[in-house]
């Protein structure tokens, strides 16, 4: 009879350790998932802020090209560069 009331009693205290083991994995799962979510937030607010910087670089990219189109700095260019010179009067006849 002690055997068994012995054995009953090892059976309960072998299931409340597994619960409190059980328990404590949960719980630093849990902490492990957090910190996990936290990393992946932070990464997001460092892509954004990228992509911010990227498109403001973007538009003034887009706005120095528009610059650059112009003719007369194209006109400008040929004569300082290149040694191009405007001509006089209508050209003469290709034919």
């Amino acid at each position: 009879m002690y055997k068994i009331k012995k054995q009953i009693g090892n059976f309960s205290r072998l299931k409340l350790f597994l619960a409190v083991v059980c328990f404590i994995l949960y719980l630093i799962l849990h902490v492990g998932m957090q910190m996990f979510i936290l990393s992946l937030e932070n990464q997001v607010h460092e892509i954004r802020g990228e992509y911010a910087d990227l498109k403001n670089e973007i538009k003034s990219l887009e706005l120095e090209v528009t610059v650059l189109r112009k003719g007369s700095r194209i006109k400008k260019f040929a004569q300082e560069q290149l040694g191009m010179e405007m001509p006089m009067g209508a050209p003469p006849p290709l034919f």
